[in-house]
């Protein structure tokens, strides 16, 4: 890896741990996961990037989802670098809205997650729109907290 890819990829990591996912209302649980999974410590048979964006079900529920993106083998390289740019586009509206957003990338991820987890351990094939009612509970309940304290969300 040359001088400028490293320094491109330590960029990219500090940017999120500084600016993105340390300051979402979201649970801590979801904080350090997004955390593994940008920093690839989540698993060692498939990437982070199949495992949460690429696979076939994963795109459906992020259509399907609040967000309602796309991701692709061509906009999605690395997992990290995909986040910076959804942080970008989300901080292009107010504060409020862009913290809103991020939150909700947050949880979209945690409940894919939690479905393809479902699959590994319990044998239980995902359904993209049990993923996204799920993700629509998460994000109502924490969003609905966030917004009655300015703690952070602790679980």
């Amino acid at each position: 890896m040359c001088n400028e890819q490293l320094l491109n990829k330590l960029l990219t990591r500090r940017y999120l741990d500084r600016i993105g996912m340390w300051n979402m209302k979201t649970p801590q649980k979801i904080k350090m996961f997004i955390w593994k999974a940008t920093h690839n410590i989540l698993l060692e048979e498939e990437t982070n990037e199949h495992a949460l964006l690429l696979c076939d079900w994963t795109k459906t529920v992020w259509f399907g989802s609040q967000i309602q993106c796309t991701p692709n083998k061509q906009n999605v390289k690395l997992i990290r670098v995909w986040l910076q740019e959804m942080l970008r586009k989300c901080n292009q509206g107010n504060k409020s809205e862009a913290i809103q957003n991020w939150s909700k990338i947050d949880i979209i991820l945690w409940a894919i997650w939690k479905a393809r987890n479902e699959k590994v351990y319990q044998n239980l094939e995902p359904n993209p729109e049990s993923t996204i009612n799920y993700d629509r509970v998460l994000e109502l309940n924490y969003l609905n907290l966030a917004k009655e304290s300015n703690n952070e969300i602790k679980e």
